[in-house]
């Protein structure tokens, strides 16, 4: 029997002199938390409902499932020695970053007038959201009803990225703080790959993953290895902080 899915939730204070900066999950008072549980039936991560994104190798299976069969026998953490011969499969080549890569949230814009609460709590959303999938999608938006800055109030968001879509359940927990909490959402897989040339140093890397990958948090399994042999599994932080890999 699987594990129960983990859903993703997040603690929000609307410090809105701080929200739109790239500092704004720690100067701003955000605290990210996990909850346990099964996926509720209507945040499945099943396919969208809007048409495929327009983007180049668009995802070919969006419910984002990771790849079938076992993975692979561990393999070396530091790197391949000259007689191992390099993982089967495509590679795909990019420079090696110079710096940790991490979202630039300025990418946003400008948020809301700190007197529109709804507002808030929206741009909120789409900040987590597409800082999760760690690529910026201009297209990407969230939608929620009219939510009252009242403790107790409840309401739902429709957040769409990348052509994927999630429902975010919002509790309001004062008149300036709030919770919200999703299932899965998409990460992409050319930020994965950056973030894992910075990580071994190699230009040459594969994730085994489609263009975007419906995942929770924690280990997602996903799968990157390099021509150099190194392997790892992928982890995505529940902050929407970005990976961290763990070798094989």
């Amino acid at each position: 029997m699987e594990p129960p899915i983990r859903t993703l939730a997040r603690r929000a204070a609307l410090a809105l002199a701080c929200a739109g900066t790239v500092a704004a999950s720690s100067a701003c008072g955000l605290v990210a938390y996990l909850k346990d549980g099964e996926l509720p039936p209507d945040r499945d991560g099943a396919a969208p409902t809007v048409p495929s994104p327009s983007l180049s190798g668009s995802p070919e299976s969006p419910g984002g499932s990771a790849p079938d069969g076992s993975p692979p026998g561990d393999g070396p953490s530091g790197g391949a020695s000259p007689e191992d011969e390099p993982p089967a499969g495509e590679f795909r080549t990019g420079q090696v970053p110079a710096e940790e890569p991490v979202f630039d949230e300025r990418s946003l814009g400008p948020a809301p007038p700190p007197d529109d609460f709804t507002a808030s709590v929206e741009y909120e959303i789409k900040r987590f959201v597409n800082a999760f999938g760690m690529e910026y999608d201009p297209e990407s938006a969230v939608e929620c009803g009219d939510l009252a800055p009242e403790d107790g109030a409840t309401g739902s968001c429709e957040a769409s990225y990348m052509g994927y879509e999630a429902v975010f359940e919002v509790t309001v927990t004062g008149p300036e703080t709030f919770e919200y909490e999703t299932g899965r959402l998409p990460v992409s897989r050319a930020a994965v790959e950056e973030r894992y040339r910075y990580h071994t140093g190699q230009e040459e890397v594969r994730c085994e993953m489609d263009e975007y990958t419906m995942v929770t948090s924690a280990s997602s399994g996903i799968e990157c290895v390099s021509a150099a042999g190194d392997r790892a599994v992928v982890e995505v932080s529940s902050d929407g902080s970005g990976v961290a890999f763990d070798e094989r």
